[in-house]
């Protein structure tokens, strides 16, 4: 029995590094590094749906304020780089040494994830799939 514990731990554990090792960095700049991936999501509600996942983190000892505006192109035409609502303004404070990154879960911070498509098989709307983002006007302050 705590063979079969110890296997089932180290295979968890080899799923958690290689989920890790996905992150590829898309910018780094006044020390904060910003990393993304591609998830595959079923959130507790809605559609399953593939998603960006945005990871931040401030490599200083010093509190930073990162603001930015994501464009979001769907089907090669940009659906939010001439959007002035502020919907699509993202403010992230972090303190120092911190990070933190977005979700599959319907509870995960909303900024840091990007919409990609509906994946799941009962959705049957409009096909918008994500063929490009930016993070766009990106500024890094000291607190």
């Amino acid at each position: 029995m705590k063979t079969t514990i110890f296997i089932i731990s180290l295979f968890l554990l080899a799923i958690t590094s290689v989920a890790q090792e996905n992150w590829q960095l898309l910018r780094s700049e006044n020390g904060i590094e910003v990393y993304y991936q591609n998830q595959m999501c079923e959130p507790e509600a809605g559609f399953d749906q593939e998603k960006v996942i945005l990871k931040v983190v401030n490599t200083t000892v010093v509190s930073k304020t990162i603001d930015w505006d994501i464009h979001m192109w769907y089907n090669a035409v940009c659906k939010t780089c001439d959007v002035d609502t502020g919907e699509y303004h993202k403010t992230i404070s972090l303190a120092a040494n911190e990070e933190q990154q977005g979700g599959c879960s319907v509870y995960s911070n909303f900024d840091l994830c990007v919409f990609v498509q509906f994946t799941d098989i009962n959705y049957t709307g409009n096909k918008q799939v994500l063929t490009k983002f930016e993070l766009a006007n990106f500024l890094v302050v000291d607190q």
